[in-house]
């Protein structure tokens, strides 16, 4: 197989450039000659009427040789003469496009010109220069023309010699010219032959590593090996899905290694997969290798390290390194290794690794057939395109990758004829790589070019979906059809699908919106864009081919090469990677870049903080895509706003005058300021906006006439964002209602959101035509102060989300547009939903209750300074000043003005009885937000009857229900989440607790409620997550929670002894500030414990006697007396974070810690004490962190082990002594790798 594929390399670089002897050259000559004028002279006419000609045989003779001469590569003597022919005709190719995009920057310059004139004398100087520069430019074009018209006759005169006896020349037409733009039916995904292999390794991976085992490692390593393509990946994403499900692992971790074999990039890639986020920027590998470890303590995981091979042989110290933070992990954890090498197989530790068997004939046709077919309707053709296929699957080498990639071609054509041309193809069928050349060459040729330049990221890259589209477009790579006038956007969009029905790309199941590629396709790209693209990776010692226009480097590579990169005189991309966040590129080598490699389209420089952005940026006429993130632009910005080709701009600072970009593409979004430059009109010629826009400061408009911007002419924009920041919110401006007038959006318009306006009525085009916003899916109103209704918003018949938030005048209701699935209420105060019956109940027991919660505030709440409850209080004299914000003053004494506050928002509720409303919902909505508004009980369940789609219900500070009734619940049959927060006065929810579709429960803030569960819940309840804070629960309200996976109680003064033993699934269990609590009972049966933290319970005496919590991997106590207990009762043998919070220990109390010799993190928050105990006998001891310690003055001595401290909060005196390196303090760190000091 190797032998092949470096023998077909040699020819693909001659094919691949097949490219140039498409339509697109041919195109690209009618541009050329187009921008030289409407009635170019005689004779260039001629000369272009014969050059077409020219092109137009070169089309149907030259290509369908290039793919003979593929087939029949060691036979030709023409390939050497072949190969030159044609990078002399891309050199000439690519000359002229340099000069046609120059003659584009002239026209364009001119274009802006006259949209932005300048002085009279100005005026007529520009003209004349830009005549001059036009005319100089086009003659360079002509010139350009001429040697690529003298390159084609050489071509001419070589295709007599290409003609070969005994091969026939397929008609050019079986290569498809148009993308599919839709499709009827889905290929098949169906895994087919792997059914035992899954269940054989399944077996193995649930073997279990006996205690008495001498083997001393947690984990054990499996392997499955085989040549490229066989379908290694596949199977062992077969088994993750099957393992994900039966939850045998804590984890299941995806990590692809590939070629290069980098120990921290592959512990990085671990920490995403395992943990879902991206991992932080550690100073060190240790830094990095011992959080990693931390974090995967006591964890039984399955780690698959995918398509694990290297060219250089992989050391022992390195596979020791790569698995050394997996020694703590539990026994049984797994590590699952994909390679197509059994030596390094076994080099990673696999014992007796995995050959895996072909797929027999049988099954091989399976496949190919069920991926070529999938659910199509073929009739009559079955039997002969099944015969066709059988013939096709026989020279596929048994190759499941190859299977794939050629039956995405053949579903594109369901008919004999197309499927036979693909057999007859036989040369490129004979191997793996073959096939998958003969489904690029199938591609159009716009692809090919698009695909090819993907082989400019390393191996296992994410290609997230626009940057990819917006790389693509600057290059030049969109073929956009003459009779349509088309986003480029939207024709790369379908670029991307094609290449993934076609199985060159695949999508991230995480992300829809990022895709990987095969290593087999990554090996195709490079070859196929072998001497054009150039990738510089770490510690690469590489030569740059002079003819390279496009280069990849990582950033500790950049200096070394910048000299080359300079010298290539074909460079149209530079494209920088790094993940230093604190680097920083000088001016003057991106002055030396942009002085010497003029013809740049890309500059794409990701993490930087550029020191300067070079004035040499204005010599760049041909740069579409600038990525430099930069807080310097003060010199620059009016050298970037001449780059009038620019589509996309990122600088992380809005520039002056950015209506001069009139070719922009991606423009977030733009705020409006007073100074020149920054003006709304700068928007009005933007015509290419695609995607999504919001405009800041549109209080900075002072009449009608600003705001007029030819927003509803921007045809591709489908998000608009509207917002006016007015200092005070209860300002009422009339002027906002002509500003949002002339912000008419484009008819196609899919999402808006209006922030801020202070008009008292909608704008002409919501009230009186809305057919701009007719296709609106999700619509935000918010601090819209003057609004009172919302005038024809029902009429919106696609409309799926609606959020209202801050509309303090709005005071009546319409229903919902029937569509509407997510609607979220919140903050406004006028608008009632309210029966005079539920208000004879809340005046009944209004004395009673207010008193009753003031109580509960006082000796419970107040106490609990950084308790989300502050943030309620917030809300509640929030809604009092109608949407005012509260100063810090105001909030530290709101709970001495509760009583105050909830008897003003009762009166307003009286107040406003003359009118009040139904709250009609559409019957499809599937979530449902109320918040800080007045809605009564009767009302309520009135209104949630129906909801048979509702899954997400939530309630936040509703002072105006006193029950929730177990009919209203039952009702909702299918309700996953639910959330109480802040309804003060409400007492009762019945049938929570056997809800046969409740997951997630929180209640917070509720004083007046009492929680208890009914003894049918412990048959029915499947709650999985349950948040109880300031309400008053049964020490037995957890009775038969059996499914509970996580709880949370804080500030609840009730429960005195809490009965947690049933709650054999809990995993996370946090209870913090209930002053009365004295026990946990049970906890000695939480086997699947992970984390405790038990706060602020001044009360909480001790454990029982026989509990045990040998799972435990994360411990929060404000007393280590506690801790004291707990490792008498042997619980802690997978400690590896310890949280002391709020703690004032004695020395003697401190001398607990001398039996933490396995723990790996300690942290000490808001403790009381003037020096820490002494910590040295923590010989694991990694990461210690102190938190607002205030009364800290000295450090102890500390392990060597320790990698990380992070000093944050204190007192400065100590702060100050931590970073002073005479002070005996930073003595006691300076050891330290990774040291993190801050006020």
């Amino acid at each position: 197989m190797v032998g092949t594929l470096t023998t077909s390399a040699v020819s693909w670089g001659l094919s691949a450039a097949g490219w140039l002897l498409s339509p697109i050259l041919t195109k690209f000559v009618n541009k050329c000659y187009d921008a030289l004028g409407i009635d170019p002279p005689p004779h260039l006419l001629c000369r272009k009427q014969a050059l077409l000609g020219k092109l137009e045989d070169l089309q149907t003779l030259l290509l369908p040789q290039l793919l003979i001469l593929t087939e029949a590569v060691q036979q030709s003597p023409h390939r050497p003469l072949l190969k030159q022919l044609l990078q002399k005709l891309r050199y000439a190719f690519y000359e002229a496009e340099h000069v046609l995009g120059l003659v584009e920057y002239n026209r364009l310059e001119k274009e802006v010109n006259s949209i932005f004139p300048s002085s009279k004398s100005k005026c007529n100087f520009k003209k004349l220069k830009s005549k001059l520069k036009c005319a100089s430019k086009k003659k360079d074009l002509i010139k350009s023309l001429e040697n690529l018209e003298k390159t084609v006759n050489e071509a001419m005169k070589i295709v007599g010699l290409l003609n070969q006896p005994n091969i026939s020349v397929h008609n050019s037409t079986d290569r498809p010219n148009e993308l599919i733009k839709e499709t009827i039916s889905k290929p098949g995904t169906e895994v087919i032959g792997r059914e035992e292999d899954r269940e054989y390794i399944v077996n193995l991976l649930q073997e279990d590593i006996p205690e008495s085992s001498s083997n001393a490692k947690c984990y054990s390593v499996i392997a499955i090996w085989g040549m490229g393509g066989s379908g290694k990946t596949t199977l062992a994403q077969y088994v993750c899905e099957y393992v994900k499900e039966a939850n045998y692992f804590n984890l299941v971790i995806w990590t692809h290694v590939s070629k290069k074999f980098c120990v921290r990039a592959i512990w990085e890639r671990i920490w995403e997969s395992a943990f879902k986020e991206s991992c932080p920027n550690f100073s060190s590998s240790e830094g990095l290798q011992s959080k990693l470890e931390e974090k995967l303590r006591g964890q039984k995981f399955l780690l698959v390290l995918d398509d694990a091979w290297s060219n250089e042989r992989i050391s022992v110290q390195e596979v020791e390194k790569l698995f050394a933070p997996l020694s703590a992990s539990k026994r049984g954890s797994k590590v699952l290794v994909t390679t197509r090498m059994e030596e390094t197989a076994k080099i990673l530790g696999a014992t007796n690794p995995i050959p895996l068997r072909e797929l027999d004939e049988e099954q091989f046709l399976s496949l190919l057939m069920c991926n070529a077919l999938g659910d199509a309707k073929i009739g009559d053709m079955e039997e002969k395109l099944t015969s066709i296929g059988k013939k096709i699957a026989a020279k596929l080498c048994r190759s499941p990758l190859a299977a794939k990639t050629v039956a995405r071609q053949l579903h594109r054509r369901l008919d004999p004829d197309f499927w036979s041309s693909m057999l007859n193809r036989s040369g490129l069928l004979n191997d793996t790589m073959g096939a998958l050349y003969l489904s690029y060459q199938y591609l159009p040729a716009a692809l090919q070019r698009c695909f090819a330049l993907c082989s400019l990221f390393p191996k296992g890259h994410s290609f997230d979906h626009d940057h990819l589209v917006n790389l693509w477009i600057a290059e030049g790579f969109i073929e956009a059809d003459e009779n349509i006038n088309e986003h480029p956007k939207k024709i790369a969009n379908r670029y991307i699908l094609e290449l993934i029905s076609s199985s060159f790309f695949q999508v991230d199941k995480l992300n829809s919106n990022s895709y990987s590629m095969h290593d087999l396709m990554h090996d195709l790209a490079e070859h196929v864009s072998e001497g054009e693209c150039f990738r510089i990776e770490s510690g690469d010692k590489k030569k740059i081919p002079t003819e390279t226009r496009h280069i990849f480097i990582v950033l500790d590579m950049f200096e070394e090469y910048m000299d080359k990169i300079c010298e290539l005189k074909y460079l149209c991309t530079i494209i920088v990677r790094t993940s230093l966040s604190n680097f920083c590129l000088k001016k003057v080598e991106l002055d030396a870049l942009f002085m010497k490699s003029r013809k740049l389209h890309v500059v794409d420089i990701q993490c930087y903080v550029v020191e300067r952005v070079p004035k040499s940026v204005v010599h760049l006429r041909n740069l579409r895509y600038l990525n430099l993130v930069t807080n310097l632009l003060d010199e620059t910005h009016n050298s970037l706003n001449k780059l009038y080709q620019l589509c996309v701009l990122y600088t992380g600072r809005q520039i002056s005058n950015v209506g001069s970009l009139i070719s922009l593409h991606d423009l977030k979004e733009f705020r409006i300021g007073t100074a020149s430059g920054f003006e709304l009109k700068q928007l009005e010629h933007l015509t290419n906006l695609f995607g999504s826009l919001s405009i800041y400061g549109l209080h900075n408009i002072k009449n009608a006439e600003e705001a007029r911007t030819n927003l509803s002419g921007k045809k591709d924009l489908h998000t608009l964002l509207f917002s006016w920041d007015y200092e005070s919110k209860n300002v009422l401006r009339e002027i906002d209602v002509e500003i949002l007038e002339g912000l008419s959006p484009p008819p196609q318009i899919k999402n808006l959101a209006i922030k801020g306006y202070s008009g008292k009525r909608f704008p002409s085009w919501i009230l009186e035509n809305n057919d701009n916003i007719k296709y609106l899916k999700n619509l935000e109103l918010a601090d819209c102060v003057g609004l009172e209704a919302l005038t024809r918003i029902n009429e919106l018949s696609d409309l799926q989300y609606l959020s209202i938030s801050f509309l303090p005048r709005l005071n009546s209701w319409e229903p919902l547009p029937s569509k509407v699935t997510q609607l979220e209420l919140s903050h406004c105060l006028s608008l009632t939903f309210v029966c005079n019956r539920d208000l004879e109940v809340i005046t009944s027991i209004r004395s009673s209750k207010i008193s009753q919660i003031v109580t509960f505030m006082d000796n419970s709440l107040r106490k609990n300074v950084h308790g989300s409850v502050d943030f309620q209080f917030e809300c509640i004299l929030e809604m009092m000043k109608q949407g005012n914000h509260i100063d810090e003053e105001t909030l530290s004494t709101i709970s001495k003005d509760l009583k105050k506050c909830l008897e003003k928002r009762l009166d307003l509720i009286f107040q406003l009885t003359n009118k009040f409303n139904e709250l009609f919902l559409s019957p499809e909505l599937n979530k449902l937000s109320i918040r800080s508004c007045f809605i009564t009980e009767r009302i309520l369940a009135q209104s949630l009857q129906g909801l048979t789609y509702l899954t997400h219900l939530t309630l936040v500070d509703i002072i105006t229900i006193t029950c929730i009734s177990k009919e209203v619940l039952r009702s909702l049959n299918n309700l996953m989440v639910l959330d109480i927060t802040g309804c003060m006065l409400l007492t009762l929810i019945e049938g929570w607790d056997t809800h046969e579709t409740l997951e997630e429960l929180t209640i917070e803030c509720c004083p007046s409620l009492i929680l208890e569960t009914s003894a049918a819940a412990k048959s029915r309840s499947i709650l999985k997550k349950v948040i109880l804070g300031a309400c008053m629960p049964s020490d037995d309200m957890l009775q038969g929670l059996v499914s509970l996976e996580g709880l949370w109680i804080w500030d609840c003064p009730t429960i005195e002894n809490l009965g947690i033993y049933h709650l054999k699934s809990l995993v996370d269990l946090v209870v913090r500030h209930c002053p009365n609590l004295v026990s946990l009972r049970g906890i000695s049966g939480l086997k699947n414990l992970k984390f405790l933290d038990v706060v602020g319970c001044q009360n909480f005496k001790c454990f029982s006697a026989v509990d045990k919590v040998p799972q435990l991997n994360q411990l929060y106590i404000s007393r280590l007396s506690l801790l004291e207990q707990l490792i008498s009762l042997n619980g802690f043998s997978y400690l590896v974070s310890l949280n002391l919070y709020e703690g004032q220990q004695s020395e003697e109390e401190c001398e607990v810690l001398h039996h933490l010799s396995s723990l790996d993190e300690i942290i000490f928050s808001q403790c009381q004490l003037r020096s820490l105990p002494p910590l040295q006998c923590l010989r694991s001891l990694k990461a210690v962190t102190i938190d607002r310690c205030v009364n800290l003055i000295s450090l102890p001595d500390l392990p060597p082990s320790v990698q990380t401290i992070s000093i944050r909060y204190c007192n400065e005196e100590f702060t100050k002594s931590c970073k002073d390196t005479s002070h005996q303090n930073w003595h006691k760190i300076s050891h330290i790798p990774e040291k993190n000091i801050r006020p």
